[in-house]
């Protein structure tokens, strides 16, 4: 065996631990996100209530208020199932369906963050209940992004997973 082939296949063997650990740290620091913000939502919705009143007039109050119920749930939910897709071969499986769900939530909460910098909104945009005050400025635009892009390296790395399998023990 050459010493070019040997560093090539150690060379290999570094991008799969990278790829390993960087799936396990992005979807714990995807998951906690999911789960305080969900947990922050139900001790506190109230300005997310606000927030989704003013922003869908249109709505009746009720429709407003579900929403509210079943953000934090919809949050919890996929923070856990994120963490169990780690270790349960059955949720495995199910990886790219929660992953997807994950991005398209992180989607639309850039979006709104988009919308709430540019039509002006002062008040607390609800993200983390009433626990972490945020305004909707630059920051909490660039937060979104970073969690939307966070979950589209996630997806990525588990493309890469499916077609070398190199998650596989």
């Amino acid at each position: 065996m050459r010493i070019a082939d040997i560093y090539i296949s150690l060379s290999a063997e570094k991008s799969k631990n990278l790829f390993y650990y960087l799936n396990i740290i992005f979807t714990y620091l995807l998951s906690f996100v999911l789960i305080f913000a969900g947990v922050s939502k139900i001790m506190e919705p109230t300005e997310l209530i606000e927030n989704l009143s003013s922003v869908f007039r249109f709505l009746p109050s009720l429709i407003v208020i579900s929403i509210t119920s079943f953000l934090p749930i919809i949050e919890i939910g996929l923070g856990t199932l994120l963490v169990f897709s780690l270790y349960h071969e059955k949720i495995k499986n199910k990886k790219k369906l929660i992953l997807s769900g994950t991005t398209a939530l992180f989607g639309m909460f850039w979006a709104f963050s988009i919308y709430g910098y540019i039509v002006g909104m002062k008040n607390d945009c609800g993200c983390f209940g009433g626990l972490i005050k945020t305004s909707f400025e630059f920051g909490v635009i660039f937060r979104n992004f970073v969690l939307l892009i966070t979950s589209l390296v996630i997806i990525k790395i588990n493309t890469i997973n499916y077609k070398s399998n190199i998650f596989r023990k």
